[in-house]
Formats: structure tokens, C-alpha cells, sequence
């Protein structure tokens, strides 16, 4: 028994007020429904009768089990990490375990690593995992069967799952096209069904292009708080989504929990454990919790699978199979019946028990995503790996420069009457675009990835950059003599990469070497109107002129750096025809460095060692940081240093939200020092009444007043919160939210 003194201090109220205050706002540990306060910041309070207008319940469920394996472009691991980590693995034992019994199925979205796969062993035997008539068959050959018979059916038809908030309209179209070439050219297949379950939000871009492009449904994962209360509270989560009225609208399914299988029971690369009846009435009641979200035709989606599953494929299958025996054998008595399902099967079953007319029509965005109450959304995606978005940006402008050149060669070569063979270089240039959609991966431009996937994105946007400008030099030898072969090299100045392999080095030279007739050609396939370009060179020596092959006038040039006696000049290119090319010569003449036109104010600014000049150049503006020239959006690199910016996608709590955790952290720990601190003194030995000497208030002693106690319990907060800040994680804070 506590002293009564120490009741009457008053530290166990206080202790129950702080872990009330922490409790209740925790709904890890208060898991029946949001507190009253909540409305105070901005979330709308617990709901009631009058709020929710649930379908009725059907009289009979029929559960799609979809196992599937959400295998990310990179994450913590690399993308080419986890191929031979996982992803391999997965991919031929769920082949051989499909090929067993022809009630099972498999879902897989992103078609980057069946591309991968089919590159590393797609036409070599199967190795013995495939009995009978298909001992033969490759593993190339296996997929398409089954793709063909619908037992492994590809979703969402896309080279990756791009981040739809922060992709461009070229790329998203890219990645549809992409992928759909894939499908069509290795697998004789298509799809229809969009599969968007691990995008952080979503954007009305995605029903218009979808639904453009001959996709009929879409399943999505991650809904802003809000919006999923208010379509879950009106069984709602299964919509038409449709931009505008010219659209098509998709039947749209949302996912009202993670797309992981319903409880860890069911995670069978991790456990052994099969009870199929345990297991049954687990699904059981799993879909008796979701059927009245959706409309009332009693078929409930259940994903099966998580995050690289279905490494220990045989496991997952087999126990599978024994819960949907039992089901069969039971279904009568239960009136819940359990399937191997596709989502095209889910749809194609869904779809008769709809009223289309009466489905809610949304056609708006799902974005900023917003994942836990009190304003939590997930803004740190859109800030952080700067130096990544950049070179992401960067290198579709160049995918896409040779793009157009490409095309206005393979124009050009009906009016030239020569034929070449174009496929190397569109094979060479299908290949930049495919870096290019790994590159808008969810995990990738957000910069939610480790360093490791980080850095291995970078290695791939820049080879793929060197791929591209090597297309590109292919079409200007067409296009400078097209009914002979050229003498020399002509590149395309917008974009030539002279880097090492170092995936953090931005260091970056637009390097020109001249060659037999010392040519530089700039082109302009981006645009559709003549256009100015900044041209950087690197030439052998000063005693040199850059010239103007059509007024054979001497350029304006700047030396901007080089070493070794070979400057680095830049000058500008003016009025580049839309869809053309402009010529320019390198010869002797008068030294470079007499002829900068210089014109107007320098301006500089400092900041400790680094200045920064601003001065007009040749009518246009040039900036310099230290020694180093920056010109156009080389400024960026400057801010895009990944040695001056940390990681901080996964920041995402409001500051409301951070200030009540702090202070209910060191509040209750505070609390719990001075309570330590009072209950020693009451009742220690002699040494500890005269360290903890109290105060006096009306001749009765105070513990709360007492310095030392005061002190010992600020050390506790002050300890404990120290220790909260130094082992948090993600996790841990998402489960205190």
C-alpha cells in the first residue's frame, strides 16, 4: 500500500490524467474508435447512426482468394538485389506450382522483372521443375501458357508502378506503352485491369489514361484518411472513376486494407503453421468485416500475399488448397464459398450484380496521400533525394529529344529513297525508356528507397542518357548526309554526358569532339518552334573560332574551364529550327577568350567562401558559384548535392502531431520520475530524507517542491525521451499514430 501522503500529493491523478491523455490518443492501444477530441485537429469525430448508409448484408459470400507478390523496382535492395535475392525464386516455383493443379492462380504487376527474368534464363529449359508433355518447355514458353489459360495473369500491363503524382505525362505514357509492347512481343497478351496497390495517392491522369488505352476496371491500395471513411461509410469502395464526362469511367475496386493477406496467419513464407480450419473461419470472419464497405453482391477480394512472397511457393499452394477444399465441403452449411481468383475473374463475376447507374462517380484525385489521422500526409515524397528527381527529369528530356530525332530520320528516309535497318537503334532506344520508367517507380522518384536502390537508379539513368545520345549521333549522320556516309562524328550538344561511375558525381560536361571535319551539330526535335540552346565544347586550343556553317560568321563564345591547354567554352545557338539542325565549324582564327561579349552590371554576392557572379553574357544571363560556371538548369545541380541533403520521404507527421508526442513522452515520463522520487522519499532510509529535504507549505512537507525530486524526475523525462528520439523508427512511429 502507498503511503496516504503520497495519494494525497496527488502524483498518481497526475499519472492517470498523462497516460489517459497518451492512451486515448493512441489508437494502437485504443482500438475502439477515434477519440471526441480528435475534430480539434481537423478529423472528423467518431461516427454515428446517422452518418453511415451501409448495403445490406448478402445472404451468401463468395471469397476470391488472389495470391499475388508486390515486388517493388528497388526499395531497400536494388531492383537487380532483390531479383537474385527473392524475386527469381518466386518466379519459378509459382510456374511449377501453377502447372500442378489448374484451380490455382497467381497475380503479377510490374512487368520489369519478367523482363529481367526472360533475359537471364527465359529460353533455357526449365531445369526438371515441370513434369509430363512440358519437360520441354521453356521457361519462357511455361509463362505464356499460363498466361494464356489465365492462371497467371498479368495486371495493371505497365513496365513499372509509377508514382502518379510526380510522373509527366510523357512518361506515364511511355510506361503504358512500354509495357504493353512487352506483353504484346513476349507474351502475346494484353491487360485490362489497372493495378495501382502500393502508389502513394492517385491521380485523375490515371482513369483518362487508362481508360484510353482499353482498361475497363482498376484496383487501388492507398486512399487519403478521409476520403476512405467517408466511401467506406456509404459501401462505397467499389466506384466508377471517371475524369470528365468524355472518358471512359473504371469500374474502380479499392483496397480497404493493406494488400497483404488478412492476418500474419496467412503468411506462408514465414510460417509453417497450416490449421485449414482455424484458417477458414478466420476468412470467414475477415469477410464479414468487409463486405457491407462495398455494394451488396457478396463477393469480398482477398489478397493473398504481401511484399516478395511466394518464395516458399509449394507451402503457400498447399495449404491454400486445403482451406479451399474445405470451403467446397462446408459452403452449404456456412453459405460462404472460397475460389482461386484473378481480378479479371473478380470483375467478370462482380459485374453482373452491379446497377452501374447507382454507383458512386468520382472524378477527382486521391492525392496528397494521407494514411493516419491529425493532418498526416505523406509531403516528405515530394521533397526529398532532390539530386534523383533531377537527373530522373533530365534524362527523359534526352529519351525523349532522340525520340523525335529518331523520328524525323525514319521521315526522312522515305524522301532520301535509301533503306536502313532501324531496328538496333529502336531496340537501343526502347531500352532508355525503360530506365526511364524505373527510374518514376513509386520508390524511386519519391526517394522512399535505401541508398543502395538509390544509387543503383542513378547508375542506370546515366547509362541510359550515354544509350540515348548514341541514337542520337546515329540519326544526325543520316540526317547531315543522307545519301552518303559521313566523314565525321556529329553529336547532339543538348545533352553529352562525360561521367565516371560514380553514382553521386553530378559533375557534368556537354563535351563536343569535333570530328574529321570538325563539325558541331545542334539539333532541336523537342520543340515545335525554333529554339536558343546553350552549347558547351571542350576545344583543343584558345587559337580557335567557332563558326556559323550557314552565315559563316564567328560565334561569341565564353570560357567557362578545361585544363591541359583544351578550354571549355560555351556560346549560344540561336534559333535551332523546329525539328532540325544547325551546322557549326571549329577552325583557326582569333583567340576565343578576345571576342566574350560582355554587356551591362556584374553583380556578386557572398556567403562566407562561396560567391556567387551574375553578369550578362551575350544577352543572356550567366551565373557562377566559386570557379565553377552554371548555365540554365546546371543551377540545379547546386541545389541537388546529395552530399548537403539528407533523406526525409518518410516524413510525413504534422507538427501538431510531433509537438503532442514529445511532450506526452517526457509529460509521462516527468511524471513518472517524481512519483519514483516521492515514494522514495516516504519511504527511504535517513540518507534519503536529508538528500530529498522538502519544502514546507502550511508546516506540512511538499514532495513536488523539492529540488532534488524536481531534478531527478526532469533527468527520467529528459533520459527517456533521449532514448524514444534514438531507437524511433518508421514503424514505431506509425504504430503510436
Amino acid at each position: 500500500m502507498l503511503p496516504r501522503r503520497y495519494i494525497r500529493g496527488g502524483s498518481l491523478a497526475l499519472a492517470a490524467v498523462a497516460a489517459t491523455v497518451v492512451i486515448s490518443g493512441n489508437q494502437a492501444v485504443f482500438p475502439f474508435g477515434k477519440s471526441p477530441w480528435m475534430s480539434w485537429f481537423g478529423e472528423p469525430g467518431p461516427s454515428n447512426d446517422r452518418d453511415i448508409s451501409l448495403a445490406p448484408m448478402p445472404t451468401s459470400l463468395t471469397l476470391h482468394l488472389v495470391p499475388h507478390s508486390h515486388s517493388d523496382i528497388g526499395w531497400n535492395l536494388s531492383f537487380e538485389g532483390y531479383y537474385r535475392r527473392s524475386v527469381h525464386q518466386v518466379m519459378r516455383r509459382v510456374v511449377s506450382e501453377l502447372w500442378l493443379d489448374p484451380r490455382r492462380r497467381f497475380t503479377w504487376g510490374d512487368l520489369a522483372f519478367i523482363d529481367m527474368w526472360f533475359s537471364d534464363e527465359g529460353d533455357t529449359p526449365h531445369g526438371g521443375m515441370l513434369r509430363g508433355a512440358s519437360a520441354t518447355l521453356t521457361w519462357r514458353q511455361a509463362v505464356q501458357r499460363l498466361v494464356v489459360e489465365g492462371r497467371w495473369e498479368i495486371v495493371s500491363g505497365t513496365y513499372v508502378s509509377p508514382d502518379e503524382g510526380m510522373t509527366t505525362w510523357w512518361a506515364h505514357n511511355a510506361i503504358v506503352d512500354v509495357g504493353h509492347r512487352f506483353l504484346a512481343n513476349e507474351l502475346n497478351a494484353t491487360s485490362e485491369i489497372g493495378w495501382q496497390i502500393d502508389n502513394f495517392g492517385h491521380i485523375n491522369t490515371m482513369p483518362y489514361l487508362l481508360g484510353n488505352t482499353g482498361y475497363s476496371s482498376m484496383v487501388l491500395g492507398r486512399m487519403a484518411y478521409r476520403q476512405l471513411r467517408d466511401f467506406a461509410d456509404s459501401s462505397s469502395l467499389q466506384f466508377l472513376w471517371q475524369r470528365d464526362s468524355v472518358t471512359p469511367a473504371l469500374l474502380t475496386h479499392f483496397l480497404s486494407v493493406h494488400y497483404a493477406a488478412p492476418s500474419p496467419s496467412f503468411d506462408f513464407d514465414n510460417t509453417e503453421r497450416c490449421n485449414p480450419a482455424e484458417l477458414l473461419e478466420e476468412l470467414m470472419g475477415f469477410a464479414r468485416s468487409q463486405v457491407r464497405q462495398y455494394p451488396g453482391h457478396g463477393h469480398i477480394l482477398v489478397m493473398m500475399g504481401d511484399d516478395f512472397r511466394y518464395v516458399h511457393a509449394q507451402r503457400g499452394f498447399s495449404c491454400l488448397d486445403k482451406i479451399v477444399d474445405l470451403s467446397e465441403a462446408r459452403s452449404a452449411e456456412d453459405g460462404i464459398s472460397v475460389r482461386y481468383s484473378t481480378p479479371s475473374e473478380y470483375f467478370a463475376s462482380v459485374r453482373p450484380h452491379l446497377d452501374m447507374a447507382s454507383l458512386r462517380l468520382h472524378g477527382d484525385d486521391f492525392y496528397p496521400y494521407q494514411d493516419k489521422p491529425y493532418e498526416q500526409y505523406w509531403s516528405g515524397v515530394l521533397a526529398t533525394r532532390a539530386d534523383l528527381k533531377w537527373l530522373i527529369r533530365d534524362t527523359e528530356q534526352i529519351v525523349q529529344h532522340v525520340e523525335a530525332l529518331l523520328t524525323v530520320m525514319r521521315i526522312r528516309e522515305h524522301t532520301s529513297g535509301v533503306t536502313r535497318d532501324w531496328e538496333p537503334l529502336e531496340r537501343r532506344l526502347e531500352d532508355c525508356r525503360k530506365q526511364v520508367a524505373i527510374g518514376y517507380h513509386h520508390d524511386a522518384i519519391t526517394g522512399t528507397c535505401a541508398a543502395v536502390a538509390a544509387a543503383d537508379y542513378k547508375l542506370r539513368l546515366r547509362r541510359a542518357a550515354r544509350q540515348a545520345l548514341g541514337v542520337g549521333r546515329a540519326a544526325l549522320l543520316f540526317m547531315r548526309e543522307p545519301l552518303a556516309e559521313a566523314k565525321g562524328d556529329a553529336y547532339n550538344t543538348a545533352a553529352q554526358y562525360e561521367l565516371g561511375e560514380d553514382a553521386d558525381n553530378l559533375a557534368r560536361e556537354y563535351v563536343v569532339a569535333a570530328g574529321n571535319d570538325n563539325s558541331i551539330t545542334v539539333t532541336n526535335a523537342a520543340a515545335l518552334a525554333p529554339q536558343d540552346a546553350v552549347v558547351r565544347v571542350q576545344l583543343a586550343s584558345l587559337d580557335s573560332e567557332i563558326v556559323d556553317s550557314a552565315t559563316d560568321q564567328a560565334m561569341p563564345a565564353d570560357v567557362v574551364g578545361g585544363a591541359g591547354g583544351k578550354p571549355i567554352v560555351e556560346f549560344l545557338a540561336r534559333d535551332v529550327p523546329a525539328l532540325g539542325l544547325r551546322s557549326y565549324s571549329v577552325r583557326k582564327g582569333e583567340r576565343i577568350a578576345e571576342r566574350i561579349i560582355s554587356q551591362g552590371a556584374t553583380a556578386q554576392l557572398r556567403k562566407g567562401d562561396t560567391h556567387v557572379d551574375l553578369r550578362i553574357v551575350n544577352g543572356r544571363i550567366r551565373v557562377s558559384i566559386g570557379s565553377t560556371a552554371v548555365v540554365w538548369h546546371s543551377l540545379r545541380q547546386y541545389f541537388a548535392n546529395p552530399l548537403v541533403q539528407a533523406s526525409g520521404a518518410y516524413i510525413m507527421h504534422s507538427f501538431m502531431l510531433m509537438y503532442m508526442t514529445v511532450f506526452a513522452v517526457f509529460g509521462g515520463a516527468l511524471v513518472l520520475g517524481l512519483g519514483i522520487s516521492s515514494a522514495v522519499h516516504y519511504s527511504g532510509a535517513t540518507w534519503t530524507r536529508r538528500a530529498l529535504v522538502p519544502r514546507l507549505r502550511h508546516g506540512k512537507p511538499t514532495w513536488w517542491s523539492s529540488p532534488a525530486s524536481i531534478v531527478a524526475g526532469s533527468l527520467c523525462g529528459v533520459t527517456f525521451t533521449y532514448y524514444v528520439a534514438q531507437v524511433a523508427d518508421v514503424e514505431m512511429l506509425t504504430a503510436w499514430t
